[in-house]
């Protein structure tokens, strides 16, 4: 009578615990033939299957020179804690066309996976976007697979502040010099730029040169609006002309005159 040895049944499965509905693989070694049996009915002859509910699964391995069997048993655990996750957003504006958003979460490994406008996508926790909408990030606890998902708002704030100009007369030889009226949104600039190289960047400068203004405001969001305003001038002196005479012993007054 010859007495072989029973193969040597090992039995493993990884990832172990596992989420409900996540997959996890088994890995059987000792034999050339491998039966798997488990819970929910579960059989495979793969020595490597895979499988999505927890508990215990047996394998019976066969040694492919003798016929003998062995059993090992891998048991997987359910675990269906999802990982915490927090997530802030923020607003572009003309002084910030970048922003990042940010995903954290106190599971130790954990992966981010971000989608957005524009097939916008990234796996690092923290990106930059330069569009606005809703930014979703999933993230998968290493420790079991489980996922949790959260979103992030990017808002737009391109709102021009808008500029006005009154002009508020015209320069003359009684009136030499006039303010020029700037309006616009609170909070906002003023750049104004003129003849002869003038710069103000009051709202309300004092002008003395007829000619093309520009006004350029900047809102609080970094938006600028321009307009431009012409001043008039009416600065010519009148024509004029006159007329004298000869004053003698025989002239003893003469009478001048004179025309505009």
């Amino acid at each position: 009578v010859t007495v072989y040895p029973l193969p040597h049944a090992q039995a493993e499965a990884a990832p172990n615990p596992v989420c409900e509905g996540g997959l996890t693989w088994f890995n059987a070694t000792g034999g050339v033939q491998y039966h798997w049996s488990g819970p929910g009915g579960f059989t495979s002859t793969l020595p490597n299957p895979m499988a999505t509910t927890p508990g215990t699964y047996v394998v019976t391995v066969t040694n492919g020179s003798n016929g003998c069997t062995n059993t090992a048993s891998a048991t997987v655990t359910g675990n269906t804690t999802p990982p915490d996750v927090s997530t802030s957003g923020g607003q572009l504006n003309c002084n910030n066309t970048t922003i990042t958003i940010t995903a954290s979460s106190g599971v130790t490994g954990a992966t981010f996976v971000w989608s957005g406008p524009s097939s916008f996508s990234s796996s690092v926790s923290n990106p930059s976007v330069t569009a606005a909408g809703t930014y979703t990030v999933t993230v998968t606890s290493p420790a079991n697979n489980c996922t949790a998902t959260a979103t992030a708002v990017v808002t737009l704030d391109n709102t021009v502040p808008g500029a006005n100009i009154n002009t508020g007369g015209t320069i003359s030889c009684t009136t030499p010099s006039i303010n020029l009226t700037g309006t616009s949104a609170p909070g906002a600039t003023f750049a104004w730029t003129g003849p002869n190289g003038f710069t103000s960047s009051v709202s309300n400068p004092l002008v003395d040169t007829a000619g093309t203004y520009t006004l350029t405001t900047t809102g609080t969001n970094g938006c600028t609006s321009s307009t431009t305003a012409t001043v008039v001038g009416d600065i010519n002196p009148p024509g004029v002309s006159a007329t004298g005479g000869l004053l003698n012993c025989n002239i003893a007054s003469v009478q001048i005159g004179s025309n505009s």
